[in-house]
């Protein structure tokens, strides 16, 4: 068992005990949800209390990805679910649940938490969601622009 899965069986392990984890997010697949310095709350949650829209961290390759849950396959533990970042335009490869880490609660952004809910899924939910990234990203060129 290399170092990267050691980490994740003890992350898992300490939120399955009803401790939490606060994580740091980096990159810009959760825009404009989660920006880059975000701290994220990821809390235990059981298989039978997750829905799709939700917000979890799972375990890929050492990593730890925090992704909105858009289907599932299966129950209870013998599932598949299928994740896709926000501002990303293709899904996630399958995950098993044993992969999945616990649901985020709060988002801290500059210093200010605000609860997570339950994020759009649909196709009409998607096309609102996708024109707020396409306004955030005008306004954010605009403004480097006339810097």
């Amino acid at each position: 068992m290399g170092r990267a899965e050691i980490k994740s069986a003890l992350v898992r392990e300490l939120i399955r005990d009803g401790a939490f984890m606060n994580m740091r997010v980096s990159g810009a697949s959760m825009a404009p949800v989660l920006s880059e310095g975000d701290e994220v709350r990821v809390q235990q949650v059981a298989p039978e209390d997750v829905r799709p829209g939700d917000v979890l961290a799972y375990q890929h390759e050492g990593r730890f990805i925090t992704h909105v849950l858009h289907f599932q396959l299966g129950w209870g533990r013998r599932r598949w679910l299928f994740f896709k970042g926000t501002a990303n335009i293709t899904g996630d490869r399958p995950v098993k649940w044993k992969q999945v880490i616990g649901k985020v609660t709060s988002v801290c952004h500059q210093g200010k938490t605000k609860s997570v809910r339950t994020m759009p899924t649909s196709l009409r939910q998607m096309k609102s969601w996708s024109y707020l990234l396409g306004e955030r990203l005008r306004r954010n060129s605009a403004t480097k622009g006339s810097a």
